[in-house]
């Protein structure tokens, strides 16, 4: 059984401009706030991996955003800043590995929160 729902919202909401009401199915709704929102795919599939990567430190290491191939991370403390900035390039290298030949992420942007 597949059951749609549809919502109301107003096309300003989500920066088109006119102030028209609409009716659309909340999977049209949810790929238009993941498009604004950047979050695509391979955004989400890099969550996982550093998840995945990092074990327990994840907790202390947290992905904020990706943009054009920077990954945005907030780090809780300067001992998991510096452990992260040793292991940089490994983590770069094998998040990309999961990707196969394509390189999504070119760097990590490492933030003190």
């Amino acid at each position: 059984m597949v059951i749609e729902i549809y919502l109301g919202f107003r096309y300003s909401d989500l920066g088109f401009g006119c102030n028209v009401m609409a009716l659309k199915p909340s999977a049209e709704i949810v790929d238009l706030l993941k498009q604004q929102l950047g979050l695509n795919e391979d955004f989400l599939s890099v969550i996982k991996i550093w998840e995945n990567e990092l074990g327990p430190l994840a907790r202390h290491a947290v992905i904020a955003g990706f943009k054009k191939g920077q990954v945005f991370i907030d780090v809780s403390s300067s001992a998991h800043m510096q452990e992260l900035i040793l292991r940089k390039k490994d983590l770069i290298k094998k998040i990309n590995q999961h990707f196969g030949s394509t390189k999504i992420v070119k760097d990590l942007k490492l933030k003190l929160k």
